[in-house]
């Protein structure tokens, strides 16, 4: 029986394939921005969650592709950057302003890294 032989080469270098589809696919800009948004979620001030639950996340061109989270809700800005400091901690008890700041020294930056690790498997 006669040996086939069979080659496989990559069309585009490793750099770009990484590029293409970690960095610049919408599928996981999009799943980073809303896991990102639910791990910091228990960080963002709330009472009836209108500010937490009210955030758009969206996969934006802007040279490739970014997951994008919004708060639009008119008070984001005063609560995100603390100079609105009547913010309740009665549902989240770690709510406080830079919210993702805060996600990220707990920790919650590493479990966004193990999720989308495994989100690419």
């Amino acid at each position: 029986m006669a040996k086939v032989k069979k080659e496989f080469r990559w069309l585009k270098s490793k750099d770009a394939i990484v590029d293409r589809t970690v960095l610049r696919g919408g599928a996981t800009a999009m799943f980073m921005a809303e896991t990102w948004h639910r791990l910091y979620m228990p960080f963002i001030p709330r009472i009836a969650g209108t500010l937490s639950t009210g955030a758009v996340t969206k996969s934006v061109t802007n040279g490739g592709r970014t997951g994008l989270i919004t708060h639009s809700i008119i008070y984001a800005t005063r609560q995100y950057l603390g100079s609105w400091h009547r913010f309740s901690t009665h549902v989240h008890p770690q709510a406080t302003s830079h919210w993702d700041r805060a996600a990220k020294s707990a920790g919650r930056a590493s479990q966004l890294v193990r999720d989308v690790q495994n989100f690419l498997k």
